[in-house]
């Protein structure tokens, strides 16, 4: 087993892994709040955050922090990736729901890479894979059997799937008359990112720190060897000395 195999095994390490996910929302408010002109999460989306060019004239709004959303849009894709790889090395879920996480992970990356300045069709799909798949797997991940997560972080990947579901289908058909079309796109990227967060950070079943147990003793695996209690016997062998003695 190598030393990352190993830290990905940890769950304390998919807990630290998922806090990143952070990163996003705090990068996000920086960037959008040094923007040259009007910026409002109703009305602008999120790519137009990741570029730098501010029009030939210098005037067009833009923000100068523009890598730090790049950079958190890399670093969450590659957050998401980890956590769902983690949880695949914990077995706590099927090889085919963690690798559309994984997938959702990577797709988000692609989106801080490519811009919409540089390549709009690209960093489009890669934000549809990512909601799509992001979406999908956290619901499926919630609903199947084969499932090692609690009953919380179930919960809230399936409400999470769910409502990023719904804002799909209100951003891609142009359904943004009620909340714009930055609203629209974040009720598809918000949920997703909240879920994996959420489910990530909180303690896998039959840990002390998630309050309950397997009900397993340590003697019950194959693998530990019990010791045989001679107690008894060795009392019944032990000679009792004589009166006065």
């Amino acid at each position: 087993m190598t030393k990352a195999t190993a830290f990905l095994r940890d769950p304390q390490s998919t807990r630290w892994i998922a806090l990143l996910v952070l990163v996003y929302f705090a990068a996000e408010w920086v960037v959008s709040a040094s923007w040259r002109g009007n910026y409002t999460y109703r009305d602008v989306t999120v790519g137009p955050l990741g570029v730098p060019f501010c029009g030939p004239q210098g005037t067009w709004p833009c923000s100068a922090t523009s890598p730090v959303m790049t950079i958190a849009l890399v670093v969450t894709g590659i957050a998401i990736v980890l956590v769902a790889t983690s949880w695949l090395l914990q077995h706590r879920l099927s090889i085919p729901h963690g690798s559309m996480l994984a997938i959702s992970g990577l797709a988000l990356a692609v989106t801080g890479i490519v811009s919409v300045k540089t390549d709009y069709p690209v960093h489009s799909a890669a934000l549809h894979v990512f909601v799509v798949f992001g979406a999908l797997g956290s619901v499926l991940v919630a609903v199947s059997s084969t499932t090692g997560l609690g009953a919380v972080p179930r919960l809230v990947l399936g409400v999470g799937g769910i409502t990023a579901t719904i804002g799909y289908f209100c951003y891609a058909p142009g359904l943004t008359d009620w909340m714009g079309a930055g609203g629209a796109e974040r009720l598809m990227i918000y949920p997703v990112l909240i879920a994996i967060l959420v489910a990530g950070v909180m303690p896998p079943p039959g840990t002390a720190e998630s309050g309950r147990s397997d009900g397993r003793h340590r003697w019950a695996d194959p693998e530990v060897t019990p010791m045989p209690h001679r107690a008894a016997d060795d009392r019944a062998a032990t000679p009792v000395p004589a009166d006065g003695v």
